[in-house]
């Protein structure tokens, strides 16, 4: 419940099933959380495979010169963002999940990057974030409920249901 600073750290291959709601792989942060130079890959979740966040817009993540990748759950495979981020100088890339059935309105699927607050996004790759079933895969690297304008420069993005930065490549 409290802050969460992190650094040279590798959170690998664990498993949040606990239930049905089962949120953060990784990690579940509810306070301000600094991450730098650290890794977050392979874990699974129903909801945020490697980080999942309170939904709280009084504190904020801040994601510097890390990597998200590799990770799976039922929505938000990489990072489920329920509160302000931040992310500079990473790669969020080659999380996967399951692709519903059904498409809640004004949502865009975000394996890679799932917004439910503000995103400032600097100088990152967030790219090869997949949704999935039997017939396929499908790009989808940000999303959360739509629009959520990401501000930022200098990245490159493969997909996104956000209005991006004009110079993302």
């Amino acid at each position: 419940g409290g802050s969460l600073l992190m650094k040279y750290s590798m959170i690998d291959d664990n498993e949040n099933d606990d239930a049905a709601h089962a949120s953060g792989g990784g990690l579940y942060v509810r306070g301000d959380t600094s991450i730098y130079w650290s890794t977050i890959a392979n874990n699974r979740a129903n909801v945020g495979g490697g980080l999942a966040t309170a939904l709280d817009s009084t504190h904020s993540i801040f994601i510097g010169e890390s990597t998200i990748s590799g990770n799976e759950a039922g929505h938000a495979a990489g990072i489920g963002a329920n509160m302000p981020i931040t992310v500079e100088n990473s790669t969020i890339a080659f999380n996967r999940m399951p692709r519903p059935s059904s498409i809640p309105f004004d949502y865009a699927f975000g394996a890679g990057l799932s917004l439910g607050w503000s995103a400032t996004i600097t100088s990152s790759i967030v790219a090869n974030n997949v949704t999935y079933d039997d017939t396929g895969e499908e790009p989808a690297d940000i999303g959360g409920g739509v629009p959520i304008p990401v501000a930022g420069s200098n990245n490159l993005f493969m997909s996104s249901g956000q209005p991006i930065p004009p110079d993302t490549i």
